[in-house]
């Protein structure tokens, strides 16, 4: 990923969609870098097939005029959780972050063509990794569409392409009775840390 390609500052993400600070903070590191890299979405474009009923799953990047689709998908995410905020805001945040690839990437999936899914890999650079790491703050099925498989094809697909842009490492959060989480993230070999996550709200 080219850090320096926009010349405007780069700021924090809108704390829209953060996590309540209970949370369990989750690490695995990821070092397939590619040779290149760049990068290289060709992974992203083969469709699955659903083994339970044969559906054609696709997991790719967002589409021009899509951003309805992903501001809906958080929207139902954040409400899962809790959390209340706008659809407005949510959008804000959706734009800035289509727009300026330092702010980290969206995945969509698609069954039969419908967006059923998303997964956010935010971005920053970390002296504890010397480069960048992403922090996965979102991945999130239509609730119709779960125990398919999705969500781990949405997380296999975000590995990949993060190791495709050089990622070092990816950190994530699972809510401490999410156990069907914790297992899928140990499946594809996260790891506990003996930390505890903190945070301090700094706006209304």
């Amino acid at each position: 990923m080219n850090w320096s390609a926009k010349s405007r500052e780069s700021h924090d993400l809108d704390a829209a969609l953060k996590k309540t600070p209970e949370w369990k903070r989750v690490r695995a590191y990821h070092f397939g870098r590619s040779e290149t890299n760049r990068r290289d979405t060709s992974i992203l474009n083969k469709a699955t097939a659903l083994p339970s009923d044969h559906e054609q799953l696709s997991i790719t990047r967002p589409q021009a005029g899509e951003e309805n689709s992903i501001v809906s998908l958080l929207c139902a995410q954040i409400r899962e959780h809790r959390i209340q905020h706008d659809a407005q805001s949510i959008s804000k945040v959706v734009a800035r972050i289509l727009s300026d690839e330092r702010f980290g990437f969206f995945l969509l999936a698609r069954i039969d063509g419908q967006v059923i899914g998303i997964a956010y890999l935010a971005t920053i650079l970390s002296i504890e990794h010397a480069g960048p790491v992403g922090w996965l703050e979102e991945i999130y099925v239509s609730p119709e569409h779960r125990n398919k498989g999705v969500g781990r094809e949405l997380l296999s697909k975000l590995l990949e392409h993060a190791r495709e842009l050089g990622i070092a490492a990816i950190d994530l959060e699972v809510d401490s009775e999410h156990q069907a989480a914790e297992s899928l993230y140990a499946g594809f070999g996260f790891r506990r840390l003996s930390r505890s996550r903190w945070v301090k709200t700094l706006r209304p």
